[in-house]
Formats: structure tokens, sequence, C-alpha cells
């Protein structure tokens, strides 16, 4: 509405004196407002004011000419539900019963169409979310560990750029091979979503952290966190890990796991910077197998 205090709310119960006083004070308030009739936007709110000001003086037949031409004249009559609601009041204080119906009617239209939009402007956003929430679920999810996969890590590459603080992890399982050769597929993939939960319920702990599959028995951890913050839990997850075990014939299989780690402190860096001072890291860890080994971006 052009003047918010117009909207004065429907439930209240003022008598005409009151009613009569406030559209003066909202007209005085108008005309001593410095290029209001220069304001198209307002030009027609004044007259529906002016008009409602009118019919609280007696004189209905003026009052209703000014205040149907301006409704009619006015293309967003959305501006003056609340003004309609006055103008029905008065009308029926005047006896006027059917003109009172037909602009209740205007009301409810306005209202309907008002809350119409809503609906569906808020139907469309759940839709797009939906959509996109869909779309990423296909595109971005590991079907087997129910993780980030690959294409989420290159989605993420063009938009982590300029990083500080951040660290990212490279989780290897060693001796996979074994596993798929003794045990068959079938354990290969019980360990590779046996090690995807832990990692998992790791990153939960830190907001916007991530796990992805990267390939194979190889998975990245997205930390945004300071290395020095995060070093210990790391070291930890990777001791649980090296407590895992699968069943092959009947005996437990225990995992190994090679953990390299690529961090920056305070100079900038992107996420494929880090991955490949990690991807270095990991190499070095896999010389002796079971290790982690970590490198800083330097300046």
């Amino acid at each position: 509405d052009c003047f918010p205090h117009i909207g004065i709310p429907e439930h209240r119960q003022d008598n005409d004196a009151e009613i009569d006083a406030e559209l003066r004070a909202i007209v005085e308030e108008m005309e001593l407002t410095p290029s209001f009739r220069a304001l198209s936007q307002f030009g027609p709110m004044f007259s529906v004011v002016k008009a409602l000001q009118i019919a609280q003086s007696g004189k209905i037949s003026e009052a209703k000419q000014l205040f149907e031409e301006t409704y009619e004249a006015m293309i967003d009559k959305e501006g003056i539900r609340f003004a309609l609601g006055y103008w029905v009041k008065v009308l029926l204080h005047n006896g006027l019963y059917k003109e009172a119906t037909s602009y209740q009617e205007l009301k409810i239209k306005i209202l309907e169409n008002i809350y119409s939009t809503e609906i569906n402007t808020l139907r469309k956003y759940i839709i797009e979310i939906r959509s996109r929430q869909s779309y990423e679920y296909i595109a971005f999810q590991d079907s087997l560990t129910g993780v980030y996969n690959r294409n989420y890590y290159e989605w993420l590459t063009k938009k982590k750029t300029n990083l500080q603080h951040y660290t990212l992890v490279l989780v290897d399982l060693d001796k996979f091979k074994k596993i798929n050769d003794t045990g068959g597929h079938t354990k290969g993939d019980e360990a590779l979503q046996l090690v995807a939960r832990h990692l998992k319920y790791f990153v939960h702990q830190y907001p916007d952290a991530r796990v992805i599959r990267y390939g194979g028995d190889e998975f990245i951890l997205c930390l945004p966190i300071e290395y020095s913050t995060v070093k210990d839990a790391i070291r930890a997850l990777h001791k649980q890990i090296l407590s895992l075990s699968v069943t092959i014939d009947e005996q437990p299989f225990y995992l190994s796991s090679s953990v390299g780690i690529g961090y920056t402190e305070t100079t900038y860096s992107s996420i494929t910077e880090l991955f490949e001072l990690a991807d270095t890291a990991l190499y070095e860890a896999k010389r002796t197998r079971g290790i982690i080994v970590d490198h800083c971006i330097q300046a």
C-alpha cells in the first residue's frame, strides 16, 4: 500500500468519529507532502481517501462518484484493498446494501488473487528446490556408498578456487584388490560401504564438510577447517578405519588405509592445488602403507 498506516486492521470496531478523524489526518498528511500530486503512484490513493472523507461528511453521492471513478481508473487495484473495507462500511452505514455487496465481492477477488499468487510462487519455489535436489541426487551421488561422487568433485573444483584455512584429505584403501580377489566384489563393496559410513559420520561434525568417492577405493574429505584444528580428529578417524574388518571365509580381514593431506593456512589456494598436494602426500604414504603424510601449501 502507498501509506502503511492506511492499512488499518479491519477487525477494529472504530466508530464514525474515529474513522473520520483518522481519514482527515491521513488526507492532511498527504496534502502536506511535497510534490505529492506529482507522484502518480500516490495520486489514486489520495482520491480514495478523499472519497472516504467526503462520505463521512454525509455527501454520499459525491463520494460514490469519486470512489468509483478512481477505482475504475486504477491499474493496480490491490493497492486499495484496505480502503475497500472502509468503503463497504460506509455504504452499509448509508443503507446501500447492493453497492456494499458488490464492493465486498471485489475485495474478496483481490484477496483471492493475492493468496493465489503467493501460493503459486511458493509452489513454484518448492518445485524448483525439489527438482534441483533430485538432479543433484542423481548427478552427484555415488550409488554404492551414498556419498558424493566424482562429478561433484569436478563441480567443486570450479566453485572453490580461492581458499584459506582449508584441509583436503585423500583416503586410499590398501590391499583392496586382495579383498576383491579373495572375497569377491561383494566383499569389496561391503568394505567400501563400511569406510564410507565412518567418513560420513566424521564430516557431519563439521559444517560444509563433504566426503567424496573419487574413484575405486579412494575417498576425498573436503574440510573448510584449519588443519591444526582437525589434525587430531583425522588421526583418530584413521585409527578407526584400521580397526574395521570384513569377514572372508569366516575370518576377519582388517582394512588398511593410507592418507595424504594437503592444506592451506593463510595462503590462498584452490581445491585442485590442494588435491595435487594431497596426492603427492598419499604417494609417499603408500610407500609404507597405513600411515598419514601431510603437506602444506607454501606462499
